[in-house]
């Protein structure tokens, strides 16, 4: 691959790079909704919104979703 990264152009280079960066960022994002279902139903609804309010006063990064129930 360093072979193949070495013969590229200094802009290809720079392509390859920052698609790999990007690869590491969408990697770095979290866990997928599939490996998070095995959490649906645990809080009640009043300790979910709870821990939303916290979430949303914390850092203000919350996703809004149907509920499943």
């Amino acid at each position: 691959m360093i072979e193949d990264l070495n013969s590229l152009s200094f802009d290809s280079q720079k392509k390859v790079q920052e698609f790999a960066h990007a690869l590491l960022i969408t990697q770095s994002r979290g866990k997928s909704g599939k490996e998070m279902i095995r959490f649906v139903g645990i809080l009640k609804d009043d300790e979910a919104m709870e821990l939303k309010q916290i979430i949303q006063d914390g850092c203000e990064k919350v996703d809004e979703i149907n509920s499943i129930h």
